[in-house]
């Protein structure tokens, strides 16, 4: 025997399914869309898709919003941050960056990998798969506007 969601689509009971739908809190909405890629579609096109429904679902999403604060113990002025899951990156004035751990905010690696005579003025860092980048932005002793340089660390 089939379980009742896949007979619910299998009749085309668009209504019911998008009433049902409707009635679940955004992250148990989010967490659906992971079941399948029918159930996916489905949320997507006629649920999130519906213009009647959707400005209540944003007003719902904000409401449900549960932001995760992070203290973070930095040793300069911070000039960009990057996150995913586990990792955060700071960006300092300085050219340097840190790497802390997302859920306790222990610094877990420096990147100090400055030249010698270079006067940085900030750094931005981007966080992707197994990659950390960042890019320095400075002048050598001569004052020359526009030096970048670059790092990347796997």
């Amino acid at each position: 025997m089939k379980d009742i969601m896949s007979e619910l689509f299998k009749w085309d009971q668009d209504i019911f399914l998008q009433k049902l739908f409707i009635s679940l809190d955004t992250n148990t909405l989010r967490r659906c869309c992971e079941v399948s890629k029918l159930w996916r579609e489905f949320i997507n096109r006629r649920v999130w898709g519906c213009a009647r429904l959707r400005p209540g679902l944003i007003v719902r999403l904000w409401r449900d919003f549960e932001p995760v604060q992070q203290e973070l113990v930095v040793r300069g002025s911070v000039t960009s941050i990057a996150c995913d899951d586990q990792i955060m990156v700071c960006g300092y004035t300085n050219g340097t960056c840190e790497v802390f751990n997302e859920e306790t905010g222990e610094c877990i690696d420096t990147f100090d990998d400055n030249e010698e005579g270079v006067h940085y003025t900030s750094s931005k860092v981007t966080v992707g798969k197994n990659i950390i980048e960042k890019i320095s932005y400075g002048s050598d002793q001569s004052d020359r506007a526009g030096n970048n340089y670059f790092g990347i660390w796997r």
